[in-house]
């Protein structure tokens, strides 16, 4: 495939009664956003969008996953979508003999099926039928599309939207695709990948990632004058948020995990430490209790050695809200990240 020269990011041509105006009558950009993950789901990626579109200087219609029986204000995240034009949520509906296949593929490797690049596929079909018909009905052309990935999936509708209307599209980047350490995929799996990847980053205008280390990695094996695309926007967080809490810690001090656990994200480390830890200074072990809160999904802890580790040292616990994860992190003497694949024989 050929590759793209750099672009810059411009308006189409339009006029300022089709755009939406700031309160100081200046023109702000009409932003047509597609995330799958968003309030009222609680996961990360969709809090990390949420906040990004809150700050944006923009006219924003968004598109996610949902059918909006659930909002936001219930599950105590507050506002999210009074910043926003227009919410058009789009659920996923997928068929019986497919959902058969994602369980069965998810215990035993296919290749292919559901990892080009995920899972979601049945999504883009609708979406791209709702996004059409609101354009259409609604006489709506944005100035800028923007794509969040993770899912990748919505990177894929992206590139279908911008083969359509020729969109200026900023593509932002959560985390690696091929070059993510938690991929196992075989060759074939792989290289459809890769391409889809290249698609993306040739296509797209702008390439955001949330931190130097990953653009790099991401980019490394492509020509500079993509590379001139990247952006970096680095997560944040709303201090307000924040808020002093007493101190839970009691006789022991509480060091706590918030955040699932899955794959090869294990906690196994943690407990060949504590094992270590436990026969040789099982004294000081005893001042401190560690807290693992948050789904862990199919993994056997026991197996992986939390039936080694004394009792009382760690506590297994369910998933919380938001702003409780906030709270809970607030009182804990201090906080684990749990971060890389850890493999097999480890």
């Amino acid at each position: 495939m050929s590759t793209l020269a750099p672009t810059q990011i411009k308006h189409p041509t339009t006029t300022l009664e089709q755009r939406a105006c700031c309160s100081d009558n200046s023109v702000v950009p009409r932003l047509l956003a597609i995330s799958f993950s968003y309030p009222p789901k609680q996961e990360p990626r969709a809090i990390q969008v949420s906040r990004l579109l809150k700050h944006l200087n923009a006219s924003t219609v968004l598109i996610c996953e949902g059918d909006g029986a659930e909002d936001s204000q219930s599950v105590g995240l507050g506002d999210m979508e009074s910043f926003l034009d227009r919410t058009l949520r789009v659920p996923l509906t997928t068929s019986p003999g497919r959902q058969l296949l994602n369980r069965f593929s998810s215990r035993v490797y296919l290749p292919v099926w559901s990892r080009t690049p995920d899972h979601l596929g049945p999504w883009k079909k609708p979406v791209l039928e709702t996004i059409d018909r609101f354009m259409r009905t609604q006489q709506h052309r944005p100035d800028v599309l923007v794509t969040f990935a993770f899912p990748l999936i919505d990177n894929i509708i992206g590139l279908e939207l911008k083969r359509r209307y020729n969109l200026p599209w900023l593509a932002h980047f959560s985390d690696p695709w091929v070059d993510s350490p938690f991929r196992t995929d075989d060759r074939l799996t792989k290289a459809l990948n890769t391409r889809l990847e290249q698609n993306v980053v040739e296509r797209a205008d702008r390439l955001v990632f949330t931190s130097q280390e990953t653009a790099d990695l991401v980019m490394q094996k492509y020509e500079s004058g993509l590379r001139s695309k990247v952006r970096i926007v680095p997560h944040a967080y709303e201090s307000h948020l924040f808020r002093s809490v007493p101190n839970d810690n009691g006789d022991r001090l509480i060091i706590r995990y918030l955040g699932d656990l899955y794959l090869s994200r294990t906690p196994k480390p943690l407990f060949q430490a504590l094992q270590i830890l436990s026969s040789r200074e099982p004294e000081l072990l005893n001042r401190f209790r560690f807290e693992i809160v948050g789904d862990i999904h199919e993994l056997d802890l026991r197996r992986m050695g939390l039936a080694q580790v004394p009792d009382g040292v760690i506590a297994i616990r369910p998933r919380v809200s938001y702003r409780e994860s906030l709270s809970l992190m607030m009182s804990a003497a201090g906080l684990i990240v749990i971060d890389f694949p850890v493999p097999e024989n480890t």
